[in-house]
C-alpha cells in the first residue's frame, strides 16, 4: 500500500515537473512549489482533500484529456484548487487562488493561462459554472466533474444487514466527517444533509453529458443513501 501511494505521488510530482519544464519555469521554483503542494495536501487535518484526491482527479483528466480545450489550465487548477483547505473557514478557494497567483508570478505564466486557472478554481466555490454569453466553457465543466466524480462511484461493497453498502462512497463520507470534526454530530448532520439535498435539487449533479451518463444515477443513489444515514 505504501509503495503504491509513493508511486502515484511520484507520478504527480513528475507531471508537475513536466508542466514546469514546458513553461520554462526554473527548476528551483518548480521544486519549491511541488514541496508546497505535497506538504499542503499531506496536512494531518486532511482526510479526503489529500494527494489521493488529486490522483483521482488526474485519473479522470487523463481519461477525458482529448475533450479539453486547454488541458494545462485544468491541470494547474487540479494542483492548486484545494492547496489551502481549512474546514472552519469559507475563504479556502480565494486563498488557494492567491497561492496559485504567487506561483504563476514566480513562474512568469501568461495572463491568459492564469485567468483560465483562476476561473476554474473560482467555480469550485459553488460548483455551478459561470455562463459566458450563451455558452459555458467545456474545460471548467469537465474540471468540476472531475472534482465531483466521487459522488458517483459505483457500489463496490459488501452485504450488511441485507443491504448493499458502497464502501468507497462510505469511506469518502467518513473522511468528510473527520475533516469537520470540530462540529457536533447534530450540527454536522444538519449541514451535510442540506448540502447533499442541494445537489439533489439540481436538474443535473454533473455538468457534462459524459459524466451525467456515466455517474449521475449512481450519484443520486449514493447521496440519498447518505442522507438516510444522516437522519438515523
Amino acid at each position: 500500500m505504501a509503495d503504491s501511494k509513493q508511486s502515484y505521488v511520484n507520478s504527480l510530482e513528475s507531471y508537475f515537473r513536466q508542466m514546469c519544464q514546458t513553461y520554462l519555469i526554473p527548476n528551483d521554483t518548480c521544486m519549491h512549489w511541488w514541496s508546497v503542494i505535497e506538504e499542503k495536501y499531506s496536512e494531518l487535518k486532511r482526510h479526503y482533500h489529500t494527494l489521493d484526491h488529486l490522483k483521482d482527479m488526474f485519473d479522470h483528466y487523463e481519461k477525458w484529456f482529448n475533450n479539453l480545450r486547454n488541458p494545462t489550465s485544468v491541470a494547474y487548477a487540479i494542483f492548486f484548487h484545494d492547496i489551502i483547505y481549512d474546514p472552519t473557514l469559507d475563504t479556502n478557494e480565494m486563498k488557494s487562488i492567491e497561492c496559485f497567483k504567487e506561483f504563476a508570478s514566480q513562474g512568469a505564466l501568461s495572463e491568459d493561462l492564469q485567468k483560465e486557472v483562476i476561473e476554474n478554481i473560482q467555480a469550485t466555490i459553488t460548483h455551478v459554472p459561470e455562463v459566458s454569453g450563451d455558452k459555458k466553457d467545456s474545460d471548467v465543466l469537465f474540471f468540476l466533474d472531475f472534482d465531483m466524480a466521487v459522488l458517483g462511484k459505483e457500489e463496490r461493497g459488501k452485504y450488511s444487514l441485507h443491504k448493499m453498502l458502497n464502501t468507497y462512497y462510505n469511506r469518502y463520507a467518513s473522511q468528510i466527517r473527520l475533516e469537520y470534526s470540530h462540529l457536533s454530530d447534530d450540527t454536522y448532520k444538519a449541514k451535510r444533509a442540506q448540502v447533499l439535498e442541494g445537489f439533489l435539487s439540481r436538474e443535473h449533479i454533473f455538468t457534462t453529458k459524459e459524466f451525467q451518463k456515466q455517474y449521475e444515477a449512481q450519484a443520486r443513489k449514493n447521496i440519498c443513501n447518505e442522507i438516510s444515514q444522516l437522519r438515523t
